[in-house]
């Protein structure tokens, strides 16, 4: 049974990637400008505030735009300001190698600026703040693209007590509705008004809890071609200043930035952020995939057999992308790109595998998992301390759940390669209370407290 209990509190971020534009850009809206010396010094004067919290690590303030081109590609623009007040701790650590994924066969990422203010000192990171600079990407998507997600990651090593650091880039997409193969119309980033392959979780603070939401989603569209939803998703947080009311058009613009304390969150919160992209795409593609699995849908075949040959069947027909989740990206592409290309990314992969077990009338749910509980931080909320995408599987004949690993062919390998006690993130429909454990043979809800062993020393 699916017990459903989960709460933690910390500080919940994941920097934001999106797309790039085209050259003709519509005339409105306006894109905002940086944070200007003004601004930044209005946010440096509420630091005292912000400490008075005591956490390791604070968002002071955070601002997104973007641009909207005539065809479709959008470019986004990223500005974040961080407090440091334990440089020692882990949620400083994480935040200094915060990966920024994208994906190189369509978007290109640029370094705006990076800057630590400390004391009356200001330091001026530049492009050194990268650990690394790729070329750019192809201006056609090709299969020789094997390895299509990048991921370039902070590398802010001089970190101190009391730092404020503030980092700024865009993310600019090459793809338009005409320019390449996709399936815009059949999924919520099809929508005129969501980013084109909107891939990270946006977060802000409000009435003092984090509050989650992927951008640009039309919620009667949501309503017209996702029901039943299940839970409500969260309502649109308030833009990050006092004078704006929560809008709809998350294309408008932003002035006044205010201290966002981040006071709580939890591994629920993530869990529901990464559903809408994930279960949508798990549940479109069981679909498509359902004449294909015809031939394993016969009766009397035994579920670990029903499984080999699902697992026989992805290795021949798509090539998996080597690297873990950190190297590429939370949130996959739409369906129409793997099959494109011929190769999928290793959370692509997972979904490819469990969309095909789900349509051979297999019990198959995706999990995000990490290799080793070890150093797990189970007050830090992000699913950047999850690297591998594994699938429960249900074997009736046992009456208990198996945790398989889909880049394994062989099934005996694929069970043996994943901890059966793993820590484990839920991230579809029926999975959105955080952290599980199988048990037994059976999925139960942690409770993150009780994982506060696992962390380092």
């Amino acid at each position: 049974m699916k017990s459903k209990i989960a709460k933690s509190a910390g500080l919940v971020f994941v920097a934001a990637s999106m797309m790039w534009g085209a050259p003709r850009a519509l005339a409105a809206p306006a894109i905002p400008q940086l944070y200007d010396p003004a601004e930044i010094s209005a946010i440096l004067s509420r630091k005292a505030e912000a400490e008075a919290a005591g956490h390791p690590v604070v968002l002071l303030a955070h601002r997104s735009s973007w641009q909207v081109s005539v065809s479709g590609p959008r470019t986004l623009y990223e500005d974040q300001v961080w407090l440091i007040a334990d440089a020692s701790s882990k949620q400083a650590r994480m935040l200094a190698r915060s990966p920024i994924a994208y994906d190189l066969t369509l978007e290109q990422m640029t370094l705006l600026r990076a800057r630590i203010f400390r004391g009356s000192d200001t330091l001026s990171l530049g492009r050194k703040a990268l650990a690394r600079r790729v070329s750019a990407p192809p201006w056609w998507p090709t299969k020789e693209c094997a390895a299509p997600y990048v991921s370039e990651n902070l590398a802010l090593k001089d970190l101190r007590d009391g730092d404020v650091l503030e980092v700024a880039y865009s993310v600019r997409n090459r793809w338009g509705s005409k320019r390449y193969p996709s399936s815009w119309l059949r999924i919520p980033f099809g929508w005129p008004d969501a980013p084109t392959l909107e891939r990270h979780i946006v977060v802000g603070v409000k009435g003092g809890r984090c509050q989650w939401r992927t951008v640009g989603f039309n919620d009667a569209f949501v309503r017209k071609h996702r029901r039943p939803i299940g839970e409500q998703i969260p309502e649109w947080l308030e833009w990050m200043s006092t004078q704006h009311p929560p809008v709809r058009d998350i294309r408008g613009t932003l002035s006044e930035p205010v201290v966002l304390i981040t006071r709580s969150g939890s591994w629920a919160d993530v869990s529901k952020a990464l559903w809408f992209n994930i279960d949508f795409w798990v549940r479109s593609n069981t679909d498509s995939l359902f004449e294909e699995a015809k031939r394993f849908r016969k009766p009397g075949i035994p579920t670990r057999k029903k499984a080999q040959a699902v697992l026989s069947e992805l290795h021949k027909r798509w090539k998996r992308v080597k690297g873990s989740l950190l190297e590429c990206c939370y949130i996959p592409r739409p369906q129409g790109a793997a099959r494109c290309l011929g190769c999928a990314s290793p959370l692509e992969w997972a979904l490819l595998a469990t969309s095909l077990m789900r349509a051979s009338h297999l019990d198959a749910t995706i999990f995000l998992a990490r290799s080793s509980s070890e150093g797990f931080m189970p007050d830090f909320p992000t699913p950047m301390q999850f690297d591998r995408a594994v699938i429960a599987l249900f074997v009736p004949e046992e009456n208990r759940y198996v945790l398989l690993d889909p880049a394994q062919k062989n099934l005996r390998k694929a069970e043996d390669a994943i901890a059966q006690d793993a820590i484990l993130l839920g991230v579809q429909t029926d999975w959105q209370e955080g952290l599980y454990r199988l048990s037994g043979g059976m999925l139960e809800v942690v409770d993150a407290t009780s994982l506060e062993g696992t962390q380092e020393d």
